[in-house]
């Protein structure tokens, strides 16, 4: 009888033992699902925005009336001239920052222009940037997480040389 009874309470703890095994690699499974739909649901969040913020200043390039405009514009809307490109800084909660706070993403702007006969023409590259706080990077890293890139191009007439011609 004492037997029957030892090998009921082994037979429990074994199953007992296995069933723990299984729920513990069923949840570590279900935990790294959890956490990869998290990132890619914020990876889109950012895409999103970030593509929102370059197209919108890509199209005020397009409707600007000069290079002159377009500059004046991005530098009074919180742009940061560094090194012969404008950056933008933003913070986890996409309001434009100063670079000295803790800025989570950035836009920088590099343009170049070309001179004609009749006016020039400026192309902007756009790229939209993580900044990745995670990393031990030396200060003013260039390095960060490119979310987007766009390039867009505008030739702007002379009207000073139209007026004359006409």
């Amino acid at each position: 009888m004492k037997e029957r009874v030892i090998l009921h309470s082994r037979a429990f703890l074994v199953e007992f033992i296995i069933c723990t095994f299984f729920l513990s690699i069923v949840s570590a499974i279900v935990l790294r699902v959890f956490v990869k739909g998290h990132e890619l649901r914020q990876k889109a969040k950012d895409l999103t925005e970030m593509t929102a913020k370059i197209q919108s200043i890509a199209e005020y390039a397009k409707s600007s009336r000069s290079q002159e405009e377009y500059v004046a514009y991005i530098m009074e809307n919180g742009a940061v001239e560094s090194g012969g490109q404008y950056i933008f800084y933003y913070d986890k909660n996409w309001e434009v920052q100063n670079e000295k706070k803790q800025p989570g993403y950035r836009i920088r702007i590099i343009h170049s222009s070309q001179g004609f006969k009749r006016g020039e023409l400026l192309e902007i590259n756009l790229t939209g940037e993580k900044i990745n706080s995670r990393r031990v990077l030396p200060e003013n890293s260039e390095e960060g997480d490119e979310i987007c890139r766009l390039r867009a191009a505008k030739y702007y007439a002379n009207q000073e040389r139209r007026g004359k011609e006409e």
